[in-house]
């Protein structure tokens, strides 16, 4: 039975969907009963309001007003405080069963300017934006919010002739909150001053926020500055110890690969003597006189723009033709050799003696490259190499040992007058390969500039010849 009348129900599937159903409803023929419809409610062509635009029909408790506008204050026509909000409440009314409730004891009318405090003044003034300050009550000093000023207007209310005033704190930002004991709790949700001092506080984390990325930006600043001086310090380091192409490398991280240098001339040179000047003198001593004279024979590297290879002891050893080919790498060379020989004779041992060198040349090719990882070398390896050094061995005190294929490249263009003396071809080193027996090695003795007048200190040749494969353009 379906609203009182008899039906007969079916349930049949769904053709194509054995998982769907319809439910059929029939009347059963013999039922006399009919279905009972109610009537309908009818609709009302109009909808009435509920709402009231009467003021008095509006009403709101005093609790709920002074929740709502905590920053709110009652005067009667007396100017005595007759209702507070929950703001002026917390501040005031513990103070008010001492001190009355006069509002010129707690409020300071700031604006407008000119008001008197007279009930009449008052309510000529109410559409006039009104500035109050808080007063601390007579005799507390540890008021929280004086000096604290509100914002707001006068209402007159004649249904009680009394005034209302209705404002918001005068801040700025939170700090001024915090340091007069409020919160931003105490800001009602509806009053814009909140949203003033949130948006003024994340502008000023913003601007703090700015101002330290600035300063984290000027100290990356000052430490790229900074970086990029030690890298400077660090390649010009490199340059010293390594030639340019090869600190260059070292500096970016790159292989090195050993590379066969041809025509190369070597220069290797030691102390006559030195094993017993070391006996007989203090190692300060010892180190005091090879920093002296060492100093000038780096300047002559610098000078003469030759590779300065090692150091070790009194050995010094210097090659041209690796960093920078030149065709009078094996001038280079024998110039600084003399004035090394020059400067010998300006330094002295600590027994006063003058310091002996002797020195051997020799031009040929050499294998060059870096060994070591800790702390890597600039080395060269090869026949050439311990050739010169054995004709470093076979020269005398004081003399400039050169080997033929070095007296060939110093004679082989001309304009440059080195006086190379031949020696013994027995002073010749077995290891120098000699097919014919007709080579042999020479001193260097000097060298003069035909430029130049030969009374002229060696220097000065020198300096002219320097000058002149200068502004050939092939130093």
């Amino acid at each position: 039975m379906l609203y009182k009348v008899d039906v007969n129900i079916k349930i049949e599937p769904v053709e194509g969907d054995a998982r769907r159903y319809r439910y059929l409803f029939s009347l059963v023929k013999d039922s006399s009963q009919t279905l009972q419809m109610g009537r309908p409610t009818p609709i009302p062509e109009t909808v009435q309001r509920s709402s009231s635009s009467n003021a008095a029909d509006l009403q709101m408790n005093s609790s709920s007003f002074c929740k709502m506008f905590p920053w709110h204050f009652i005067m009667n026509e007396q100017l005595e405080l007759v209702q507070l909000g929950r703001g002026f409440s917390k501040l005031y009314k513990p103070y008010l069963a001492d001190f009355g409730n006069l509002a010129s004891t707690y409020f300071d009318f700031k604006r407008p300017k000119g008001l008197t405090m007279k009930f009449r003044d008052i309510v000529r003034r109410t559409y006039t934006p009104f500035l109050i300050g808080l007063n601390s009550p007579p005799g507390v000093s540890d008021f929280p919010a004086i000096g604290l000023e509100i914002k707001g207007q006068m209402v007159h209310c004649p249904e009680s002739n009394s005034l209302l005033f209705i404002g918001s704190p005068f801040l700025d930002g939170l700090d001024g909150l915090t340091c007069n004991g409020l919160f931003i709790s105490d800001i009602p949700l509806h009053d814009a001053t909140r949203e003033v001092i949130l948006v003024g506080e994340q502008a000023r984390a913003q601007d703090g926020l700015r101002r330290r990325m600035d300063k984290l930006k000027s100290r990356i600043e000052e430490a790229n500055s900074a970086v990029t001086k030690e890298r400077k310090k660090n390649v010009s380091l490199l340059h010293l110890i390594f030639p340019a192409e090869i600190a260059e490398k070292l500096w970016l991280g790159s292989s090195i690969d050993a590379k066969t240098y041809p025509d190369v001339t070597i220069l290797f040179s030691d102390i006559v003597g030195f094993t017993g000047i070391c006996s007989r003198a203090t190692p300060f001593m010892v180190i005091s006189m090879l920093e002296g004279l060492y100093k000038d024979f780096d300047e002559f590297c610098d000078f003469f723009d030759v590779y300065k290879v090692e150091t070790i002891g009194d050995a010094y050893c210097v090659a041209s033709g690796l960093h920078r080919a030149s065709i009078y790498d094996a001038h280079k060379v024998a110039w600084m050799a003399l004035k090394m020989i020059d400067a010998c004779s300006k330094h002295i041992t600590h027994d006063g003696e003058q310091i002996k060198m002797r020195i051997g040349l020799h031009t040929g090719t050499v294998l060059a490259g870096v060994v070591g990882r800790k702390m890597p070398r600039y080395c060269l390896f090869g026949h050439s190499v311990t050739i010169a050094n054995k004709f470093e061995s076979g020269s005398e005190a004081v003399k400039i040992n050169v080997s033929p294929t070095t007296k060939e490249w110093l004679t082989k263009h001309e304009g440059f007058d080195f006086d190379l003396q031949p020696r013994d071809p027995s002073c010749l080193p077995k290891e120098f390969p000699n097919p014919n027996g007709t080579e042999t090695c020479y001193f260097l003795e000097g060298y003069r500039n035909s430029a130049l007048e030969s009374g002229l200190p060696l220097v000065a040749h020198i300096d002219a010849a320097m000058k002149t494969i200068s502004e050939g353009g092939d130093a």
